[in-house]
């Protein structure tokens, strides 16, 4: 979600971003995670002409998404601070 949530974008053109950072996924994979997305009510959908005004579908974070990104960074911080107590022991 955290890739979804600058501007719409299409699948492909996160899908390249994730490939970028590192995160070898096959965009098969990425389709379905945006598809339950999709159904839990935290990304949609629009059709927006880029690449060349070919119309691509591109997804954007609902204000649900953008809530539950927020809290995911919240509970990502405390396990990181959590992670970092137990190393130093």
């Amino acid at each position: 979600m955290k890739l979804i949530r600058r501007v719409p974008e299409p699948a492909n053109h996160i899908h390249k971003r994730m490939n970028a950072l590192g995160y070898k996924a096959p965009i098969g994979t990425l389709y379905a995670l945006i598809h339950d997305l999709v159904h839990d009510g935290l990304v949609e959908h629009s059709i927006d002409e880029i690449d060349a005004g070919e119309p691509r579908r591109c997804c954007f974070l609902t204000e649900k998404g953008r809530h539950a990104l927020t809290s995911l960074e919240k509970e990502w911080a405390k396990l990181n601070k959590t992670v970092r107590r137990a190393e130093e022991g």
